[in-house]
């Protein structure tokens, strides 16, 4: 909160969104909004809207894009791994998929998954687009965007500053959750593994499982 008073985001309680702010404020609000978010404390900020998402409302919120550390030289490896022994609350889920995406897939190599929930048809698309970025979406029967995510910006965020590895994390610690026309999607990390910089081996890969609610 200094921070952002002391930029003159935060007065008074109140957001005054700023674009033009040091890459500072913009690495360290990343890092503790992604660290509330992870741990489902955003609530409790009061002059934070109830339903934000930093990797959506971010720049619309606060007036700056999220950022993160860079690393001069080599590429910095992170890889994080889901406690496999702790339990997986799945209620209310209608189906689950279990997916992987690595960086040298294209996007014609994942194929789309069709189901029915409550005999309405659905289909489960994982996209990946680039090196980094992966998006899994669900489609209605008529082809509209019901509820989609991608996956890069959450799971670099479990990095935190300077640490390679976060070794095993739980389950609610890996999970990313996205709610959008009544729809839920929650995707539930079993590995990342990330490689930074520009090299030849720069790049994301995931497995995951996902789970998806339909809506009533």
């Amino acid at each position: 909160e200094k921070m952002l008073q002391a930029e003159g985001i935060l007065v008074d309680g109140k957001i005054k969104p700023r674009a033009d702010v040091p890459m500072e404020l913009r690495i360290e609000a990343t890092s503790i909004l992604n660290y509330l978010q992870n741990r489902e404390y955003i609530a409790g900020i009061d002059w934070l809207p109830a339903d934000f998402n930093i990797h959506e409302d971010m720049q619309k919120t606060l007036g700056f894009e999220t950022a993160y550390p860079q690393y001069p030289g080599q590429a910095k490896y992170f890889y994080a791994s889901m406690n496999t022994v702790d339990p997986i609350d799945i209620k209310g889920y209608d189906i689950m998929y279990t997916g992987h995406s690595y960086r040298g897939q294209g996007k014609s190599e994942i194929a789309p998954v069709n189901f029915v929930v409550d005999d309405v048809k659905y289909q489960l698309i994982v996209t990946r687009i680039s090196t980094q970025e992966t998006i899994v979406a669900v489609k209605s029967a008529d082809g509209k965007e019901l509820v989609a995510t991608g996956l890069y910006d959450f799971a670099r965020s479990l990095r935190g500053i300077n640490e390679p590895s976060k070794g095993s994390l739980s389950p609610q610690e890996m999970t990313l959750v996205k709610e959008e026309n009544g729809a839920q999607l929650y995707v539930l990390f079993q590995d990342v593994n990330i490689s930074f910089g520009s090299g030849s081996d720069a790049g994301a890969d995931y497995s995951f499982y996902v789970f998806f609610s339909a809506p009533e």
